[in-house]
């Protein structure tokens, strides 16, 4: 990438090579394990009815196409700029509302623990102001290129299996990093501590 694209352009070439990245892996619909064990694809070729999941501690992120998500009486709607973040397990409706068989719906979820986050508490710079969160301990965020190079680069190492083991780890850490450091970080570190504390 040239030094000289403006920040929209530089984040528009990336969401279309995520996008592309997800689709090679996804040749069918559905959800697909990837190679990192805690990343997974979804793919859907058309809009789909609510469904029910219990979504774990994770970050969401779609490549193509927008999903809502409901939480009781609340609801979530994210898309290629933005992003859902789960703290805890939680019931939930998801719906996919943006989908055909010509531009389908990509997404990914990335799993994490939430001792992955309370091992970072002790970075010297704190995280963001919290943005629109739920006081159930689900968010969305807006995506940053730092975030969406961040995942790129972690879903890249598909492509180079024997690599995973000794890099996927770090890159996984630079994303929860980047989600702590932004508008979701302080509402992220608020009910992962409060879960933590919990137990």
């Amino acid at each position: 990438m040239s030094q000289t694209q403006p920040e929209e352009e530089l984040s528009l070439e990336g969401q279309r090579e995520l996008a592309s990245l997800i689709e090679r892996h996804t040749r069918t619909d559905g959800k697909h394990q990837s190679a990192i064990p805690s990343l997974l694809l979804f793919r859907a070729s058309c809009e789909q009815e609510p469904q029910f999941a219990i979504y774990e501690p994770a970050r969401c992120m779609i490549a193509q196409g927008s999903k809502m998500v409901m939480l009781g009486k609340e609801s979530y709607r994210y898309d290629p700029r933005s992003y859902l973040l789960a703290s805890v397990h939680l019931p939930i409706k998801g719906q996919i509302l943006e989908a055909t068989a010509i531009r389908p719906y990509l997404g990914l979820q990335l799993n994490f623990q939430p001792d992955q986050i309370v091992d970072m508490l002790q970075m010297p710079r704190s995280g963001g102001e919290a943005g629109n969160h739920s006081s159930r301990g689900l968010a969305v965020g807006s995506v940053s290129s730092s975030l969406l190079d961040a995942v790129i680069r972690l879903i890249r190492l598909m492509d180079n299996p024997e690599d995973i083991e000794g890099l996927a780890p770090l890159m996984i850490r630079e994303i929860l990093y980047r989600v702590i450091q932004g508008e979701q970080g302080a509402s992220t570190k608020s009910f992962v501590v409060r879960d933590h504390r919990s137990r």
